[in-house]
């Protein structure tokens, strides 16, 4: 549950502060899927995309991911 102290409320508007522990570059590569259905360059960052695509249950990233790894061999 979040603490109290993550919301913040001013002029009768409630915000919610969320940090993500997700690294910029991982962040823009997983949008980039979700709008287009394409990454590019994912060769470097597949296992650390693999991550991200399981935490948001994207499975068709989980699966170019895979398979980008194991044809990257």
């Amino acid at each position: 549950m979040e603490n109290k102290d993550d919301y913040f409320i001013s002029n009768d508007i409630l915000t919610l502060c969320v940090e993500l522990s997700i690294h910029p570059v991982i962040l823009n590569k997983m949008l980039q899927f979700i709008y287009t259905g394409q990454v590019s360059e994912i060769d470097k960052d597949s296992e650390e995309l693999f991550k991200v695509a399981d935490m948001y249950q994207l499975d068709k990233l989980k699966i170019l991911c895979v398979f980008t790894r194991l044809y990257a061999n």
